[in-house]
């Protein structure tokens, strides 16, 4: 797989260097499938994933975030549909943390006029070193102008995180 020249080396093969075959090929992804979610207004809260593919064990399902034993550069991305629950939703945030602290964030706004119901927020879109022992991501998120009972919408694969090994270290 991937893109070989004349001379038979390859290039463009996710986990791998140039002219190297791919040896290790990270992949994550989680969803969250059920709505029963209270989320507190601006109160940052972890998204319980609660249905996850991930193909090296890497995603601590006790502590909900990802744990790789693999040292590289990762990309992670994520989003949400948020149901509000018939009330006003005027901003969305996801963070993305690593080790705990805020890494990034996506925030997204509503005019107060053009209230939000059931929107996908895309969370932000990273490419992250982590050490391959104690580093680790997760992903939060936080709404502002309401508190949401119902949190997130059912929607098959609208609340997701993926997330993939580029290159090993």
């Amino acid at each position: 797989t991937g893109i070989v020249n004349s001379t038979g080396a390859r290039s463009g093969i996710i986990g791998t260097t140039v002219g190297t075959p791919a040896e290790v090929n990270v992949l994550v992804t989680a969803q969250r499938v059920s709505s029963s979610l209270a989320i507190a207004d601006s109160v940052a809260t972890k998204i319980p994933f609660d249905e996850i593919y991930d193909s090296h064990g890497f995603w601590d399902e006790s502590n909900e975030r990802f744990l790789p034993t693999i040292a590289g550069y990762y990309f992670m991305s994520s989003r949400v549909c948020w149901d509000r629950g018939g009330t006003n939703l005027y901003r969305m945030r996801i963070w993305h943390y690593k080790n705990g602290s805020k890494y990034s964030v996506m925030d997204n706004h509503a005019a107060a006029v053009n209230l939000i119901k059931d929107a996908v927020t895309n969370g932000p879109t990273d490419v992250i070193y982590l050490n391959g022992s104690s580093d680790y991501m997760e992903v939060f998120v936080m709404p502002n102008g309401m508190t949401m009972t119902a949190g997130f919408s059912a929607v098959p694969r609208q609340n997701a995180l993926n997330i993939f090994l580029v290159r090993a270290t």
